[in-house]
């Protein structure tokens, strides 16, 4: 399991939210660095339900990650 720090700057392994109206969470990928929407639930200590892929083609990233620093009533609100 990849624990994911939050980095505004999206460092490769980190996440952060995207306000747009609605929170979307951005992760950039460990291997490759791409960063994509992480479309996965999450569960309340942090935990993607299911493992995340990256879907650039030719990365072969794909783990369940923690979301460290993840605070289920601030970032889902």
């Amino acid at each position: 399991m990849l624990k994911s720090p939050r980095d505004p700057a999206l460092m490769p392994g980190t996440w952060n939210l995207w306000q747009t109206g609605k929170n979307l969470l951005l992760f950039a990928c460990p291997k490759c660095a791409d960063v994509f929407v992480l479309l996965l639930p999450i569960s309340s200590d942090g935990k993607t339900q299911g493992k995340v892929k990256c879907p650039l083609k030719g990365c072969k990233f794909e783990d369940q990650v923690l979301l460290v620093g993840w605070n289920p009533e601030k970032e889902t609100s």
